[in-house]
């Protein structure tokens, strides 16, 4: 028998090697978009230290790279300026292996927790404003507007390729399972730069920040065990790197414009060291991408009524959120504080996800893109003088001065005692003056700096102003 199989084997090992195919990785796919005018990477495997070509409909000539001893490959292919037409890319190291339907465009990347990744048609007790209209007219989008969502999974290792991955053309039944967030944000472009945009959705519900970091980035955290046996007493939504193993590393490369991210509810107990692990998140994914001006969009938390350990500490949430884009170049945020009525006072998943949508492209247009008279400034404070019992307040961005107003409110003021009241505000042309009958003299001033207490102060683009405290940290 073993001489049997020893003859079998020099006789057939030969064929076996020859036989194969090029795969790519599964997302370069049917239908997927490829970012315009860039060099696109494209990788996959192949036999072993073979020659693997690519010849794309839209080039001229073929592109040429060698699989290595694993049959690991990548080359990069440049692109053209997006347009609709339809490309094909054939792949071959001796046999061909055709994606077809290939659109080049504009491509994102959104993740985050479960506000990017709630769907277009809701969820149940959570609904999307509007959402029936939207799933019907999403059919319009279909020959300019692509989806691939990452199947939600968790790795103690990390992953190189994700399963499952598949480019939807947006249709009612895609669009309707699709992030709202980002498929609000993609219509947006579509419509601007009248070339297809292409969204991948990367998002998981109850993630901890540090879910979607590498491992050797949280290695440098004090007291961080990243042992398995650990993290599996540890609930599933908290276990560091996980996500980053399951669904980002599979992704890492392929060429996007940017990223956008909506996390930060599960780290709100946790505030004080959000803005550092943020920071450091951003900075990794863009060496991991190798691009250190990849623009990183992001939004604002939402008000909600926390409890538990998490109770007044939104607002210092979104202070760390707002130092981050103080901190790092190509790095924008929006506000969503004048986005949730009281009526939502107690709901972690907000249902206007529109204008989060649209903000965030408001946002990439005027920043990223650098479309003229875009709306996206977020008023923010600047400084305070004290005049008797009135704390006078000046402000940057303010994008024409803020609306008439003549009943503002979400203004707090304390005096020496550090006992904040609620207080009157005015508008002295583009200063804000703030009093109350309770304090002779200001000490410091908040605006919006509760979990929940929404202003109603705009600037003339119509955008909130950025809640604030006179005293950070």
């Amino acid at each position: 028998m073993k001489t049997l199989f020893s003859l079998f084997t020099l006789f057939f090992l030969p064929f076996a090697i020859c036989w194969g195919e090029v795969i790519p990785t599964p997302l370069i796919a049917d239908s997927m978009v490829l970012q315009q005018k860039s060099k696109v990477r494209l990788w996959g495997t192949a036999r072993s230290q073979t020659r693997v070509t690519a010849r794309c409909s839209w080039l001229q000539r073929e592109i040429v790279c060698q699989s290595d001893a694993g049959g690991r490959w990548e080359m990069q292919v440049e692109t053209p300026a997006g347009s609709f037409d339809s490309h094909q890319i054939v792949f071959s190291d001796g046999e061909e292996k055709t994606i077809k339907g290939v659109m080049i465009g504009e491509v994102w990347l959104a993740s985050g927790q479960s506000n990017m990744e709630m769907p277009l048609c809701g969820w149940e007790k959570y609904p999307v404003a509007h959402s029936s209209e939207a799933i019907s007219q999403s059919g319009s989008f279909r020959s300019r507007l692509r989806l691939v969502t990452v199947p939600v999974k968790s790795s103690y290792v990390e992953q190189t390729q994700a399963e499952g991955l598949s480019w939807h053309s947006c249709t009612p039944s895609t669009a309707a399972n699709f992030s709202a967030v980002g498929y609000y944000f993609a219509i947006r472009l579509v419509e601007h730069f009248k070339c297809p945009v292409g969204v991948i959705a990367c998002a998981a519900g109850g993630t901890h920040v540090e879910a979607w970091m590498p491992r050797e980035l949280l290695s440098t955290y004090p007291k961080m065990n990243l042992s398995q046996d650990f993290l599996e007493m540890i609930i599933p939504s908290a276990r560091p790197m996980v996500m980053y193993n399951g669904m980002i590393h599979p992704l890492v490369g392929y060429t996007i414009r940017g990223f956008l991210w909506y996390q930060g509810e599960s780290d709100v107990a946790t505030y004080d060291r959000y803005a550092q692990r943020l920071t450091d998140l951003i900075q990794s994914w863009r060496g991991l991408w190798k691009n250190n001006k990849l623009p990183f969009l992001f939004v604002e938390l939402a008000p909600y009524r926390n409890v538990g350990l998490a109770r007044n500490r939104g607002p210092r949430l979104r202070e760390a959120q707002w130092k981050v884009t103080d901190a790092l170049p190509f790095c924008w945020m929006v506000s969503t504080h004048d986005l949730v009525p009281p009526a939502e006072a107690e709901v972690i998943h907000p249902s206007n996800k529109q204008a989060v949508g649209e903000r965030l492209a408001a946002l990439a247009l005027g920043k990223v893109y650098a479309v003229k008279n875009e709306k996206c400034l977020y008023t923010r404070w600047k400084s305070m003088k004290v005049s008797g019992k009135r704390a006078i307040l000046s402000f940057d961005n303010l994008a024409g001065g803020f609306l008439p107003n003549d009943t503002i409110r979400g203004f707090e003021v304390c005096g020496s005692d550090n006992i904040y009241h609620p207080a009157q505000a005015r508008l002295e042309g583009n200063t804000i003056v703030v009093t109350s009958d309770k304090v002779s003299k200001p000490k410091n001033v908040c605006y919006g700096f509760q979990d929940y207490l929404p202003g109603n102060l705009k600037n003339r683009q119509g955008l909130p102003l950025v809640p604030f405290r006179t005293n950070p940290d």
